[in-house]
């Protein structure tokens, strides 16, 4: 990406979410054109609608079909919260009703750090409940408010609205046997939760606990292919607003070995949103940050990936034979009988075949196949530096 143009994002992701003044040096590189690319990259970080307001509130809006995309992505933004916060309200009523504790997690919890809530968008409703209670809350919501649930996944299930609102319902925080010490942790999160006052079932995560878990949850994506500006943000404001005791969400960090990985996005989150100097390892991280956007790209991902496998061939085998630990999450018939593992496998590469899956694989091999020395040692020295090796 051009100096100019991230210069720009910053400059007025800072001006919108902390009202700072912009220096008349960026504000006088603020074209047309710019003004349409920082929205474009903005909007694959689901950030788009902050650009779109403060270029309105700056009167730089382009003209043409161009600011009115800007200023209905800020309508989609504020309809967006409404929508999720509506439902949130609707799902809690029921599990209060049903006598079921719950754990309301990620941008329903911070976004009421943010100036204004729809500011930080969220594409659905994420709530935490025990695994004991899994089944009956998953039947209350959508025998009481008509949600339709799909095929349950490794740590939880979608449910979704006739309006389209996305439940993740979880009865665990992550289900990838990769993550180790991590894990761990966050297998033991009601362990770190405390009773709420405004209804009797509800919980929250300490400080540290809610910490960890968005430090965890961006190492999981950034693994994937990339975590965005969005999880940057969140960071700020867990770092910057939130009381907290750094010693307590260290010690937990590393407990769980991500304390390096946190402390290198602390780096970025400084570097976009305090003005700080970028360390060597900050540009490392901002140039595959916002290539990957809100979810990573499939690039980002198979080149980290087949770094972490050691070699192409052995990435190449991790691909097309998946470990029982991760494909178990798929049945629980597999999870009772893990002598079907081969049976699954062939079930899996059919699938490949037959829903339209082989031409992503094939272009996953084919990036595969020519990812070159020097990106692989590039991505070696981020991942030594990140604690993710």
């Amino acid at each position: 990406m051009q100096n100019d143009v991230a210069n720009v994002i910053f400059a007025l992701l800072r001006f919108e979410l902390f009202d700072e003044q912009i220096d008349e040096a960026v504000l006088h590189t603020i074209t047309p054109e710019i003004a349409i690319k920082a929205y474009k990259i903005g909007f694959l970080h689901d950030v788009g609608h902050l650009i779109a307001d403060a270029l309105d509130k700056l009167a730089l809006l382009p003209d043409g079909d161009a600011k009115n995309k800007m200023l209905n992505e800020r309508r989609k933004a504020v309809f967006r919260f409404e929508q999720l916060d509506y439902e949130t309200q609707e799902i809690i009523s029921v599990l209060e009703e049903e006598k079921i504790p719950y754990i309301l997690l990620k941008g329903a919890v911070i976004r009421k750090s943010y100036p204004q809530p729809w500011m930080r968008t969220s594409c659905d409703v994420d709530i935490l409940v025990k695994k004991e209670d899994f089944d009956h809350a998953t039947n209350a919501v959508v025998g009481k408010l008509d949600y339709k649930a799909m095929p349950q996944g490794g740590h939880d299930i979608s449910l979704y609205s006739a309006g389209g609102t996305h439940l993740e319902l979880h009865y665990a925080l992550f289900d990838d046997f990769r993550y180790g010490k991590a894990l761990d942790v966050l297998n033991s999160i009601w362990e770190y939760t405390y009773r709420l006052d405004e209804h009797k079932y509800a919980y929250a995560l300490l400080d540290e606990a809610f910490y960890f878990y968005h430090i965890a949850h961006m190492a999981k994506h950034f693994e994937e292919g990339g975590c965005g500006i969005r999880s940057f943000m969140d960071l700020y404001y867990l770092d910057h607003v939130w009381e907290h005791q750094t010693e307590k969400r260290d010690t937990l960090l590393e407990q769980g070995d991500l304390l390096k990985f946190a402390n290198g996005m602390r780096a970025l989150t400084r570097t976009w949103f305090c003005r700080q100097p970028y360390t060597e390892l900050a540009k490392t991280i901002e140039m595959y940050v916002l290539e990957g956007g809100v979810y990573g790209t499939m690039d980002n991902r198979v080149v980290l990936q087949q770094t972490k496998s050691g070699s192409r061939i052995k990435y190449f085998f991790s691909r097309i034979w998946v470990p029982y630990d991760l494909l178990k999450h798929e049945s629980k018939t597999l999870q009772k009988h893990k002598w079907l593992l081969p049976f699954y496998q062939v079930r899996r590469w059919f699938r490949m075949l037959f829903q339209g899956r082989m031409r992503m694989r094939m272009k996953e091999m084919d990036k595969a196949t020519n990812v070159s020395q020097e990106q692989a040692r590039k991505a070696q020295q981020m991942l030594e530096d990140l604690g993710l090796e």
